[in-house]
């Protein structure tokens, strides 16, 4: 069998494979592969589990990417609230802590309207009025974070 005719093929399924076998056979007879009529073909075969592993390697690739996001918005949300006894952000109670600062949140939305209600009835001075109001209706004003 020539060049011009197609030749054998022999089929790797991996490069580290085909490359073995060529260095074996042109070490120990050059001439063989010319003598029997093999013709180098280089192709890009991907078996079945080849494309299952490249798959694999993408999904874990998005998977560990996603994670790292996850663990620095964990990190971020547990920097808002006080830190674990160690002094490190506290990610093991971030849903604990969240829960809590929204029952302390409605706590404070009934007081507001229970001083609310309970200072309608009393003539106070503008000024106490004022910083009442204030503090019920906008709380951020006093510190200077509204303005």
């Amino acid at each position: 069998m020539n060049a011009a005719e197609d030749g054998y093929v022999i089929d790797f399924d991996w490069q580290l494979d085909a490359d073995r076998w060529m260095d074996r056979y042109m070490r120990e007879n050059p001439d063989f592969i010319k003598r029997n009529g093999y013709h180098i073909v280089m192709r890009k075969s991907f078996t079945a589990t080849d494309e299952l592993a490249n798959e694999a390697v993408a999904a874990l690739e998005a998977a560990n990417a996603r994670i790292s996001e996850l663990e620095a918005a964990r990190i971020a949300y547990a920097n808002e609230f006080p830190p674990d006894a160690e002094g490190h952000p506290d990610v093991g109670n971030v849903h604990a802590n969240i829960r809590a600062m929204k029952g302390d949140l409605m706590v404070a939305k009934e007081y507001r309207e229970v001083i609310a209600a309970v200072c309608e009835g009393f003539t106070l001075p503008d000024a106490v009025r004022k910083i009442l109001e204030t503090a019920l209706w906008n709380p951020g004003e006093l510190k200077g974070e509204g303005s």
